[in-house]
């Protein structure tokens, strides 16, 4: 929080708005919502794509920029409608969405992008030190 009061200056602004006090670990906060909904390209963004928990992302690309070559991973997310740029079209995405989650999320356009980049940036394996291994020594 930095002393910036986040939480009391929502609550001030948006009295009825629900926070997560932190108090659950993320992954069964995540597992409760039918949609999760991040606002940095963060460790969490990479964990919800890369355990297919339907997820909304965005940011601000002045703030978080990305390689070039990350660019056409990231731009299939958007396409699949998974990433977004600014707030206001997350929050578009997540009214279209809303009714039926697990269809969207399920469809082959959003499972082809995020398999695609988790591919590339989230990978996950059941042998993973055998893959390190194989990635640092060569062999």
């Amino acid at each position: 929080d930095y002393g910036w009061d986040q939480r009391g200056r929502l609550l001030e602004r948006f009295p009825d708005i629900r926070l997560d006090d932190n108090a659950t670990p993320f992954f069964r906060s995540a597992d409760r919502a039918r949609l999760v909904v991040t606002d940095h390209p963060g460790t969490s963004m990479l964990e919800l794509l890369a355990t297919n928990r339907p997820s909304i992302h965005f940011w601000d690309r002045t703030l978080w920029e990305l390689r070039p070559e990350a660019e056409p991973a990231f731009d299939l997310l958007r396409r699949a409608g998974i990433v977004h740029d600014t707030p206001e079209a997350a929050a578009a995405q997540a009214l279209r969405v809303h009714g039926d989650v697990r269809s969207w999320w399920l469809s082959p356009e959003v499972q082809e992008a995020r398999r695609a980049f988790t591919a590339l940036y989230a990978s996950t394996s059941n042998s993973w030190l055998d893959d390190w291994k194989h990635a640092i020594l060569g062999r």
